[in-house]
């Protein structure tokens, strides 16, 4: 199950406490990245919806970090 985010006119999905974490797969699109750090880093820009998507994940976590999310 994915939670589902409408960017750029699409449907971007993202993967849900209930699913298992795939750290070499991008959480939005499920497209494989190199990696769970700079892969990902690279990912998001080479693919803009996935960078929209990203930043719509980080405005809605933000409040729930104390202090703010550093990811």
């Amino acid at each position: 199950m994915h939670n589902h985010y409408i960017v750029g006119g699409k449907s971007c999905g993202m993967a849900t406490a209930t699913n298992p974490v795939q750290p070499n797969q991008c959480p939005f699109c499920d497209r494989p990245i190199g990696s769970a750090g700079a892969g990902f880093m690279e990912h998001i820009e080479a693919n803009p919806e996935c960078n929209e998507a990203f930043e719509l994940w980080r405005e809605r976590v933000d409040g729930d970090m104390p202090g703010g999310w550093a990811g």
